[in-house]
């Protein structure tokens, strides 16, 4: 049993010496691989770190990825300025087209344009996201786009347009989520909010706070059931005076009514009026349209008219047979 314990303990040895006398020669072979990586598909080989983008480093990882000491990394850059700055893969020339970087509050991801340098007011497309932990940030992401119409390209907010995720109420119990569109606001003005589609799916043009499937600022809507409603409360109209009966039956007299199609639909008559041959007190300024509401009010001042005018004749009649009994 003493014979088998210290043959045991003797292979032991043996190999582990063994071992260590194959791991001696490979540091021999290749000494700088103790402070460097070993190549796997070439053990005789190790990869050394670089700052120097020469492909087959560590850093550069390829002739197409590069990492600097801070980390930024490039792909098809040679020398990455942001967290990431990926080169254009039709033009080599171009090695700044998409960048991504970020600041204390805000992460950004920019498409460049690449006929301008390197510098503020570059950006074609911007996606932003707020750090939704800072206090105060109701819009957590953002996609801009710029664009080049005149003055100072990528710089002038007149050329600037967004789509912006944002949280409606961020002190509500449950987060409501949706969406806005930015415009321009005039000359030397930042973006304004155009539209918005809220949580629900109404979507306001002109107002921040939808109440309908479609809300226009002017207080104009679609219901639920479809059905369009013209903004009619005194609180958005002024200057309001009584439509005289004089003014009601003249324009009735010369409304005109016609059969007609329309030349993107054909095949459907439709009966109604031309625009242009409206009085003037139911037409609009560009005399292309009609407002249903304003006929509407002509023909009641008439039939208004028209009733009492009836009711008198009946009173008469009445008073006439009266007379004959």
């Amino acid at each position: 049993m003493r014979t088998i314990f210290w043959s045991a303990v003797l292979g032991l040895v043996v190999g582990v010496r063994g071992n260590a006398q194959v791991q001696q020669s490979r540091l021999q072979a290749a000494p700088f691989c103790v402070n460097a990586l070993e190549d796997v598909a070439n053990p005789s080989q190790c990869l050394q770190g670089s700052t120097t983008p020469t492909p087959g480093m560590f850093l550069p990882l390829g002739p197409e990825w590069f990492v600097d000491p801070a980390g930024n990394v490039g792909l098809g850059n040679e020398a990455p300025h942001k967290r990431l700055v990926i080169g254009d893969p039709l033009d080599p020339t171009l090695q700044d087209r998409v960048v991504v970087y970020t600041n204390d509050t805000a992460y950004f991801a920019d498409l460049l344009n690449p006929s301008h340098p390197e510098g503020v007011g570059q950006s074609l497309i911007t996606l932003l996201t707020m750090d939704p932990l800072q206090v105060g940030h109701t819009n957590q992401i953002r996609l801009g786009f710029w664009g080049n119409t005149g003055g100072q390209p990528f710089v002038d907010p007149r050329f600037y347009c967004a789509i912006e995720a944002i949280v409606e109420d961020p002190s509500a119990a449950e987060e409501k989520a949706g969406l806005r569109f930015l415009t321009p606001n005039g000359p030397n003005c930042h973006e304004k909010e155009r539209m918005r589609i809220d949580h629900s799916g109404n979507v306001g043009i002109g107002t921040h706070d939808p109440e309908h499937p479609l809300h226009m600022a002017s207080g104009a809507h679609v219901t639920v059931g479809g059905v369009w409603t013209d903004a009619c409360s005194r609180k958005w109209k002024t200057a309001i005076q009584d439509l005289s009966e004089d003014e009601a039956l003249s324009t009735l007299q010369n409304l005109r009514p016609r059969r007609f199609v329309y030349r993107v639909d054909p095949s459907e008559p439709m009966v109604g009026f031309i625009a242009e041959e409206v009085p003037g007190l139911v037409a609009n300024k560009s005399r292309d349209g009609l407002s249903a509401m304003e006929i509407a009010g002509v023909l009641t001042k008439v039939m208004q008219k028209q009733a009492r005018e009836i009711e008198q004749l009946r009173q008469d009649l009445a008073s006439l047979r009266a007379g004959e009994e």
